[in-house]
């Protein structure tokens, strides 16, 4: 957002460019499930539970 507004003052278009990158980068490293429970370090049977799941 900051980037494409401040491409409308400078008429830069780095910034333009800066606002599609970070918007890319937010789009390739999406949340899903599983990058989560990667990241807590949930064991399969705790990730299920989360979800509601049952074996």
């Amino acid at each position: 957002m900051f980037g494409v507004v401040m491409y409308f003052f400078t008429q830069n278009i780095v910034f333009y460019a800066l606002a599609m990158f970070h918007a890319a980068m937010i789009l390739v490293f999406m949340p899903r499930r599983d990058n989560i429970a990667v990241l807590l370090q949930l064991t399969r049977e705790e990730a299920q539970q989360l979800l509601g799941k049952k074996n």
